[in-house]
């Protein structure tokens, strides 16, 4: 070009092209946080409902045994809030809101969520409050109602075919539930194969987990 004269077509053709490649930059950002989101989705959308009726609570009271149609729930409860709660005589006025109940599998078969309880009953006598409260149960004024949020940990496993372990003589929740089991999977995993339960049924008819005795059942 003559001097002093200033190429206006040049200048035109790189800032075109620069705002081209900041649009396609953003595009290309925009589509994988959209992609995040999906799949970040995706991985909890599978699941299954299992029905829970029975329980037993170790020996030495650190681990629960949930039995469901399909699977046991192995869950560690080393400091003893499931284990109050659920050989308490007057559990019956509490129930699961399993909607606000989430647990969580992952393909090695670990289990993490949180268990939500609440009264159902709004007249009960004073031990019965202290009770609930002693053991964390938070007053719901709204509702009028007393609710604990547990968090819970533990392991999945099958159940043993090859062993008869009756549920007829084990303790029962106060209602059986349904239970949503999120199953997370990595996009690019598959879900390990539960392990069979180390639940099993001696000679003389007691229940075991490993070297833990299950039955005799401790409490009602």
């Amino acid at each position: 070009s003559k001097l002093g004269v200033i190429d206006i077509t040049s200048n035109f053709t790189i800032h075109f092209s620069i705002k081209a490649k900041m649009k396609k930059f953003f595009l290309v950002i925009s589509f994988f946080l959209l992609a995040s989101c999906t799949i970040t989705n995706a991985l909890w959308k599978n699941g299954y409902q299992d029905r829970i009726d029975n329980f037993v609570v170790s020996k030495d009271a650190r681990y629960i045994v949930f039995i469901g149609d399909s699977f046991h729930y192995v869950l560690y409860d080393p400091r003893g809030f499931l284990k109050d709660i659920l050989l308490w005589k007057e559990r019956s006025i509490l129930m699961m809101n399993t909607d606000k109940t989430n647990i969580k599998v992952d393909e090695k078969n670990n289990l993490t969520g949180e268990v939500f309880l609440e009264t159902i009953d709004k007249n009960f006598p004073t031990e019965d409050r202290a009770f609930l409260q002693a053991v964390g149960f938070k007053y719901d004024k709204k509702n009028d109602n007393f609710f604990l949020k547990i968090n819970v940990s533990g392991k999945r496993y099958l159940p043993r075919f090859d062993q008869d372990i009756s549920t007829a003589n084990l303790p029962q929740l106060s209602v059986p539930y349904q239970i949503f089991i999120n199953e997370k999977m990595g996009p690019f995993k598959k879900a390990c194969a539960a392990a069979l339960t180390p639940i099993t049924v001696t000679l003389d008819g007691v229940l075991m987990m490993g070297k833990i005795v299950l039955q005799p059942f401790i409490g009602d």
